[in-house]
């Protein structure tokens, strides 16, 4: 993966002010503000080894629903170094460019690809349905919720399959 200092200067300039520092206090105002002046010392940081120290966070428990002496019932919120959020989204948009050139998403994938959502998906479902239904035909429907999905995704065998699909190395690594 190769990131080049214009990719770097235009997520500075899209940058939030009003989002919270990391643990490292740089303030998203002072990124964005130097965006120009730094998008090159960056550079050359996000192309060789990014800090451990970007990489730390501060985690708080966000109280959800239920009772509030169940642990359960809070989900961590991890606060990061927004130089860290920077890499973060430049490695994103490099696999998802990678996934897209290549092929990997079906045309029937809607959530997190840019220009799909899951509303457009519901419309492209229902007009099957109703397409099934004036050719006479009987219409069975799953609805499936995998909890914490996210949080049970074996990393070994994600990265193994990216592995496998061409991903750089240097992303794998990071």
């Amino acid at each position: 993966m190769n990131i080049n200092k214009e990719e770097i200067a235009k997520i500075l300039k899209g940058l939030k002010v009003e989002k919270s520092p990391g643990p490292d206090r740089i303030h998203p105002r002072i990124l964005k503000e130097l965006a120009e002046s730094i998008s090159t010392p960056l550079c050359i940081i996000f192309n060789s080894t990014v800090p451990s120290r970007w990489k730390e966070a501060q985690i708080s428990a966000i109280f959800k629903k239920g009772k509030k002496c169940i642990a359960g019932n809070y989900r961590p919120v991890s606060l990061t170094s927004v130089v860290c959020k920077v890499m973060e989204k430049l490695v994103r948009e490099h696999i998802v460019k990678h996934m897209k050139i290549n092929k990997f998403f079906t045309d029937r994938q809607y959530g997190f690809i840019s220009g799909r959502s899951t509303s457009l998906q519901l419309l492209n479902v229902l007009d099957k349905w109703l397409e099934a239904l004036d050719n006479g035909k009987s219409i069975d429907v799953i609805y499936m919720d995998y909890m914490k999905a996210f949080d049970t995704v074996p990393h070994k065998r994600l990265m193994n399959k990216l592995r496998a699909y061409g991903t750089e190395l240097s992303v794998l690594n990071w």
